[in-house]
């Protein structure tokens, strides 16, 4: 009978010990997710304006993303150049109109205001391949992509 009870025991110690393993398990898995996810965000939504480049003849389709606080102004994660004609995808995800820019500091290349909960296809055209741009955008929660 002794022997019985402290086998018992050792299970229900056993089960306790990995039942505790488990969660602590799980609950690192879900904090490596969680930071990842922020790093990402920070990434995509920054708030300062780019100083890497990507050329988009060389490297493709550049997709961005923005926030939705209407006080902020977002910026691309680079500074885009390459060709002399860009076509641009915004989708308009957000309840609030959005505006976005193409610029470098010094010129504005492209301004719009997209109404909210719709997409639109623009196109910069007449832009040298060496004019680096970054894209700007405040208002709505949105996505896109220029090539």
């Amino acid at each position: 009978m002794l022997k019985r009870k402290i086998l018992v025991t050792i299970i229900i110690v056993s089960c306790i010990l990995m039942n505790y393993q488990l969660i602590i398990s799980t609950a690192n898995t879900k904090n490596i997710k969680s930071a990842a996810l922020t790093e990402t965000e920070i990434e995509i939504k920054s708030s300062e304006k780019p100083t890497r480049l990507w050329n988009i003849q060389n490297l493709g389709k550049y997709t961005f993303s923005c926030g939705s606080n209407n006080n902020t102004y977002w910026y691309s994660d680079y500074k885009l150049f390459g060709k002399t004609t860009y076509q641009i995808f915004i989708n308009n995800k957000g309840k609030n109109d959005l505006t976005i820019m193409c610029e470098n500091g010094s010129n504005v290349y492209l301004l719009r205001t997209i109404q909210s909960k719709t997409s639109e296809y623009l196109t910069l055209t007449n832009m040298s391949a060496s004019t680096q741009f970054y894209i700007k955008c405040r208002g709505s929660n949105m996505t896109g992509y220029i090539k």
